[in-house]
């Protein structure tokens, strides 16, 4: 069995090697963050539980043995304002004046609306999965009446392996995604958006292929403890422009963002309390890369907490971005999962930028 001093060395190799990896700073925008994860605090790169692991960390697919099939996942996400709003939600999705109007409606409230759907399926240390998702992001100044507009849609497939070693002691995965992006990212004059713009020609369209790496240490002591560290998009996700599918003839040949490398460390533990009962503590820091200039170190912070009863109900809460609560349930019955997250979040850049903001994401698996 590997000794302690052994772990120690091994986990002091793999921070030498990310940290020779660029650093960066930007607006927190992970290629997918998962409703049971954001009801945790979005704190789930240790937390090697569900489908869900593998987005934030790949060794997270290691020794699952039975295979999986999520057949059904649809999530859709609204921001507050939205919600009280909710029968625009929809339409509202990919239509450009539909949002301008609701933005209108509540300036200076942040107006979100996105939907994803994500089947996957699961073996023995191999999971792939597809993705088809969009998303609406902006709020109006009330000063100058300028509109910060982010919106985007993705299409796109993934896999992941992993292998664990030392009777499970060690995981090490690594992930790949294809994805083609058709992105909105810019601030309009009032001029500009009342002069009825349509996605379609204000799209950045492009195709990229990412990599993600990630490696977990579960110590064989009581509750489990594992620590754990993720690289997402390793040396940075750059699109090549390309306008396959959602850019009209006239978007500009622009490619989108570039979506920057990420590391992310974290520690879990899972506590049983009685049969049929357990509960699972996650903590983490993300893109501990970034420097303190951009991104404060209390906002890299995230914690959460989920109380699993008899596989069935599912209560989590936690704390996002080092400011806001989360909280959320779940209910799952033969195959079937339901559930209902809150959770609050900065959509500013940097560090002297603070826009709060308050989701709500209701999900619906079908599972095998």
């Amino acid at each position: 069995m590997m000794g302690k001093k052994q772990i120690l060395q091994m986990g002091a190799l793999w921070l030498s090697l990310v940290g020779i990896l660029d650093a960066h700073a930007a607006r927190d925008r992970n290629f997918f963050s998962a409703s049971r994860a954001l009801g945790m605090g979005d704190a789930y790169t240790a937390y090697n539980v569900g489908y869900e692991a593998i987005y934030y960390n790949p060794a997270g697919v290691a020794l699952r043995n039975e295979p999986k099939l999520k057949l059904f996942d649809l999530e859709l996400t609204g921001s507050q304002a939205m919600v009280l709003v909710f029968k625009d939600m929809f339409s509202d999705l990919l239509n450009f004046k539909g949002m301008t109007e609701s933005m209108q409606g509540h300036p200076g409230q942040p107006i979100v609306a996105g939907a994803s759907w994500l089947p996957q399926f699961i073996v023995k240390n191999f999971s792939i999965g597809v993705l088809a998702r969009g998303q609406g992001e902006g709020y109006i100044d009330q000063t100058t009446a300028d509109m910060t507009m982010y919106s985007f849609v993705d299409l796109g497939a993934y896999m992941h392996y992993a292998a664990s070693f030392l009777g499970g002691i060690v995981k090490l995965g690594v992930g790949f995604k294809i994805l083609d992006r058709a992105e909105v990212d810019r601030v309009y004059t009032a001029a500009e958006y009342q002069g009825g713009l349509q996605f379609p020609d204000e799209w950045h369209e492009g195709t990229a292929i990412g990599a993600d790496v990630g490696v977990m240490l579960t110590l064989p002591w009581q509750h489990l403890p594992t620590f754990a560290i993720a690289v997402q998009d390793v040396g940075n996700t750059k699109f090549r422009a390309n306008k396959v599918i959602l850019a009209s003839d006239s978007a500009p040949n622009v490619a989108p963002n570039t979506m920057k490398q990420k590391v992310n460390v974290g520690y879990a533990m899972k506590i049983k309390h009685a049969r049929g009962m357990a509960s699972g503590l996650s903590v983490e820091m993300k893109d501990i890369l970034a420097k303190p200039s951009d991104k404060a170190y209390l906002d890299r912070l995230h914690a959460g907490w989920e109380l699993n009863i008899r596989e069935m109900l599912y209560l989590r809460a936690g704390y996002n971005q080092g400011h806001y609560w989360t909280a959320g349930v779940g209910l799952a019955v033969g195959g079937v999962g339901l559930e209902l997250t809150s959770y609050g979040e900065n959509l500013g850049i940097g560090t002297d930028t603070r826009i709060d903001d308050r989701k709500w994401v209701g999900r619906y698996v079908v599972q095998f």
